[in-house]
Order: structure tokens, then sequence, then C-alpha cells
């Protein structure tokens, strides 16, 4: 009984295959690199819960009193008298969850235990209404009583950018602002940003409600 011949794959058979390998490669990439993302933006919020947790560590040690930003009030200086460096040893002298995940190449030096640079910092501090008391924003921070809804002001956040000097270790601005001068970072999936707030809870959104979580919805104490 004879054989039939072996027929192998024409080009135009070929060429569909390849074009449904295409089409299927189209479809994982993205997908594959959204769950990474989602991975990171996860990442990020667990960083941002912990650095939350040693404010609320700081603020026990210091009668319910937030770090000031800084010592002197600039957005520099020596790192002990920053908030990062006041924050550090509440949350076991940990620097790499100041690093963002999504955010991979600043603050390099900071987390190698190198000299500390403001302007490349991943995380930004809310320094309004936080620690802008009577004395201005060199003063001690205001107390976590002082506020009526924890829950609705903005502790932490990923820090400002503005495309030229990288990130910024503040967020927000001053509350007479139309908008803030210091915007968080939208850098994680669907250009959202991470933010932590008073009360220890983590959002992730695509908004910043500058009147409602940035305000000033304090007393002075």
């Amino acid at each position: 009984m004879r054989r039939s011949a072996r027929r192998g794959f024409t080009l135009v058979e070929f060429l569909v295959v390849l074009a449904i390998l295409g089409i299927l490669l189209a479809i994982l990439v993205p997908v594959v690199a959204m769950t990474k993302e989602r991975a990171r933006g996860a990442n990020c919020q667990s960083n941002l819960r912990g650095i939350a947790q040693g404010f609320m560590l700081y603020t026990s040690a210091y009668g319910e009193r937030l770090p000031p930003f800084s010592d002197t009030g600039a957005k520099d200086g020596a790192l002990d008298e920053t908030w990062v460096g006041k924050v550090l040893p509440y949350v076991s002298n940990d620097r790499d969850v100041f690093e963002c995940p999504s955010a991979p190449d600043i603050g390099l030096e900071f987390r190698e235990g190198g000299d500390f640079d403001a302007a490349d910092f991943a995380y930004g501090y809310n320094y309004s209404p936080l620690t802008y008391g009577p004395s201005g924003n060199d003063g001690p921070g205001m107390k976590t009583t002082s506020f009526g809804n924890s829950s609705r002001i903005v502790l932490v956040s990923d820090g400002s950018y503005d495309g030229t000097s990288g990130i910024g270790f503040v967020v927000g601005g001053d509350l007479g602002s139309p908008v803030p001068q210091h915007p968080p970072h939208r850098r994680h999936l669907f250009q959202t940003a991470n933010f932590a707030f008073l009360d220890g809870h983590v959002e992730s959104s695509d908004v910043y409600h500058w009147t409602e979580w940035w305000g000033d919805d304090r007393t002075y104490a």
C-alpha cells in the first residue's frame, strides 16, 4: 500500500501561525507588565504602612506630637535633622522601607547608607498642615489629637515630582494655595499614587482631594 507524502506548512499557514502568536504576545505582555506593577504598588503600600507605624511610635514617645519635617525648616541637611531621620529608628533603622519599588533609582545613596539628598527621595511628608504651627515649619510638629478627622488627612505619600529635580521628601504645600505646590507623584498602575493617612491606613488613588485630604482641619496644641 502506498503511503501519502507528508505535507509541510505552506507559507500562508506559517504566516497565520506567526500572526496568532503575535496577537497572543500583544495580549500577554501588557498583562504581565500590569501584574508586575500591581505587585510593586502593593509593596509600596506595605512600605507606607510601615512608615505610618513608625510615625505612630514616634508620636507615642513624644506626647502625641508629630515630628517636624526639618529642624531647620530646610528641605535638606543632616539626616537626623529631617523627618526621615527622626522616624528611621522607629522602623528598625530599615532604610529599604523608604524605597518605592516603582522608583528604584530614587534615593539609592540614602538606602546604601550614604548622603541624604532630599531632592531624590521616594516618599513625601505632608508638611502642611502637619508641621506648620504658630512658629512656622521649623517648629515641632502638630499633635495628632489636633485633627478632627485623622482618617482623611494625608501623612505620607508617593513624593512630589516636577520633572527635573526628581522626587521630593515633602508633599502638599501652603494651605492658601488652590493647588498643592508639591503634588504626589502618580507613578503606579493607571497613574495612581499611594497615600498613608494620619490614622495609619493606606489608599491608592488617581486623584488627590486637595481641600479634603490636605485641609486645615486642626486646632493648635
